[in-house]
């Protein structure tokens, strides 16, 4: 059973009705990363971390694409906003509908719908959901695999039925699975053989997270001399300080109870505790710069190159 969670509404997208005036949004810092804009294929979007894949799923279509899809004049279209989940909501006076990419607990297709696998979901009351299998292989891939690789497309309301949703997602699949840079080899262990790539902070955050990993680790290598020691497909470059001692560093969607009350690096918020100290890179999306604790000295050098883009 699908749970729908009711989100705050954030982009209003109008049809033929006049768009009520909504006030112009804070000017990103210059550092601010580009949101995806729905040109992502399915099998790097199910390695996106998940502030920028929520953004992906709500650029994935045009408005007038949904708005016929799922027949309303006026939606309103939400990233999740918590930064926690890859989702997006759709909602209008008679319908919620809940897109979220989600891991692979137990798949179980029973038909097609725009090329790709599909299991209908027990429905419970109104709501009506399918799952897809929108990436090109589903898992887990490795053990505690964080590939998100099954799209939940789910819905209530008075027009939210199964032939709607069913609209929504031959819409929503073409469109998520256009062409993009093939993923490197991950093995079954869940890691990345480390090859240097040429670094650059543009785009970085908008990456599937075993090419984060690889970027981070080349910068790692390029710029400070680390010895390499591993890379993780969900994005953790693990390197040996001078000291001998081994350090990961990596990328991260936010986490429910961390407190940004440090002093600041590089002018961006920053967390310390036991477990792990944390920058927040951008206003616009909840995306972190972690490396162990005891390591802020790192974070000093690496936010600046990190925020270049």
């Amino acid at each position: 059973m699908i749970r729908l969670l009711a989100l705050p509404v954030v982009v209003v997208l109008a049809g033929c009705s006049s768009p009520v005036p909504q006030p112009p949004p804070p000017a990103p810092p210059p550092s601010a990363p580009s949101a995806p804009n729905g040109a992502v294929g399915s099998q790097a979007l199910s390695y996106m971390l998940a502030p920028v894949a929520s953004r992906a799923l709500c650029g994935a279509l045009p408005p007038e694409r949904l708005q016929q899809a799922l027949g309303a004049s006026t939606i309103k279209v939400t990233p999740d906003p918590t930064g926690l989940v890859a989702s997006c909501a759709l909602s209008a006076s008679e319908l919620y509908v809940d897109i979220r990419l989600e891991l692979d607990q137990g798949f179980e297709p029973t038909e097609t719908i725009a090329g790709k696998p599909v299991q209908a979901l027990p429905s419970s009351g109104r709501i009506t959901a399918f799952d897809v299998a929108i990436a090109e292989s589903v898992g887990p891939a490795w053990p505690d695999s964080t590939q998100t690789p099954i799209l939940r497309v789910g819905g209530t309301g008075e027009k939210v039925a199964a032939p709607a949703i069913r609209r929504l997602i031959e819409e929503l699949v073409p469109a998520l699975a256009k062409p993009a840079d093939s993923l490197p080899a991950i093995s079954p262990d869940g890691t990345v053989a480390f090859t240097p790539v040429p670094f650059t902070a543009a785009g970085l955050f908008d990456l599937p997270t075993p090419v984060q990993g690889l970027r981070l680790c080349s910068l790692m290598k390029e710029k400070f001399g680390h010895e390499v020691i591993g890379v993780k497909a969900a994005g953790d470059c693990t390197v040996r300080l001078p000291n001998g001692t081994s350090m990961d560093v990596a990328l991260a969607a936010f986490t429910l109870g961390v407190e940004y009350d440090g002093p600041k690096v590089a002018g961006r918020p920053a967390s310390s505790d036991e477990d792990m100290f944390r920058v927040r890179l951008s206003d616009v999306v909840q995306v972190d710069l972690k490396v162990a604790p005891g390591n802020r000295d790192v974070a000093e050098r690496l936010v600046p190159l990190l925020l270049q883009g």
